[in-house]
């Protein structure tokens, strides 16, 4: 008797361990993966909007008031280069990309269910469809915890595709974020052309969809099956960004084209100087600048990229040029900047 009990009661423990240790994967796999939204209904956001993040926008002022919207997916056949269709969802998410919208202007999503910002690098994903071939950019939006009264449309991190979309083809867009801890994103800003709008002639349309944050860095599908990865040789064109860390780097002013106009979105020629300037916050001095050059910027450092930092000293009136030798592919500025308070 004492001894069917206590098989029984070992059996129990044994049928909780299994169980226990299902609930941990399973909790894991939704750990690694999380569907932000999928636009199939308004239950699975907040809201969305146009959004340009530049101040003198038409479409901040009221000039203008941008189209986006859901529609039926018509982009759901059978890629013949992959044999599937990447994206056979029923709806997705179309936006105007106006010709008057600057190079951060895209569909503002308001998340249902904020996400934390980590100093750990996630991964969000975003399937994209443009008939142009131009890297994507994704600003995410929110505020501090600790500061319950800032707005929520404060930008917190900038992230920018290494490689441009693939036009007129469904593209998994894979964005690295990461920044300082305690602060909330609320809102996605989605911007699916990352580039100067001064050669745009015409708007045109761009779908949307099924938003995920993942500890995965490759696409979850790609056109070919593998992600090329750019080799750049003098006289190349490539990509300039803004970035941020958890370190502070990115916060509390900004690094500028010599013009005075935001880098990101930006090209230059490999192996040209290229003149950038530091503009501080009101009481902020510059500290430093890190540019991450080369190619894969998001990949693995060996083979693909360096860092190279410049320090204050090396400024002159705010400004630097960077010697061509570091122009040697696509380039992320990180300025840091301390308080005039601070000894």
């Amino acid at each position: 008797m004492n001894l069917h009990m206590n098989c029984s009661r070992y059996t129990g423990k044994l049928v909780a361990l299994s169980l226990a240790l299902l609930s941990s994967a399973s909790l894991s796999a939704q750990m690694s993966e999380k569907k932000l939204c999928d636009f199939e209904s308004a239950n699975s956001y907040a809201s969305i909007s146009v959004y340009d993040t530049w101040e003198n926008s038409p479409f901040r002022n009221g000039t203008l008031a941008g189209n986006v919207r859901i529609v039926a997916n018509h982009l759901t056949a059978a890629d013949p280069m992959r044999g599937f269709a990447p994206n056979p969802s029923s709806k997705v998410l179309a936006l105007q990309r106006s010709r008057f919208g600057s190079n951060t202007f895209g569909a503002l999503l308001k998340l249902k269910e904020p996400i934390a910002q980590t100093k750990q690098t996630q991964y969000i994903h975003v399937k994209i469809y443009s008939p142009k071939a131009a890297p994507a950019m994704l600003i995410g939006l929110g505020n501090r915890d600790d500061r319950p009264n800032q707005s929520p449309l404060t930008e917190q991190f900038w992230s920018v595709t290494t490689q441009p979309l693939v036009a007129n083809q469904w593209n998994d867009a894979v964005f690295a974020v990461s920044g300082s801890n305690g602060v909330t994103i609320r809102h996605l800003l989605i911007v699916p052309d990352a580039t100067s709008p001064h050669n745009l002639t015409a708007d045109f349309a761009v779908y949307i969809d099924d938003v995920v944050l993942s500890e995965d860095e490759a696409p979850f599908f790609s056109t070919s099956g593998k992600s090329p990865v750019k080799s750049f040789k003098p006289g190349d064109v490539v990509s300039l960004s803004r970035g941020v860390d958890g370190q502070g780097g990115g916060l509390n002013g900004d690094i500028l084209l010599a013009d005075g106009t935001p880098l990101t979105g930006k090209t230059a020629i490999c192996g040209k100087p290229l003149k950038v300037k530091a503009v501080p916050a009101p009481g902020f001095r510059f500290s430093k600048l890190v540019i991450r050059h080369g190619r894969n910027l998001d990949g693995e450092k060996q083979h693909n990229w360096t860092e190279t930092t410049i320090g204050v000293g090396q400024f002159r009136n705010g400004e630097f040029k960077i010697p061509g030798s570091v122009v040697d592919g696509d380039m992320r500025f990180i300025p840091y900047f301390s308080s005039e308070s601070a000894k």
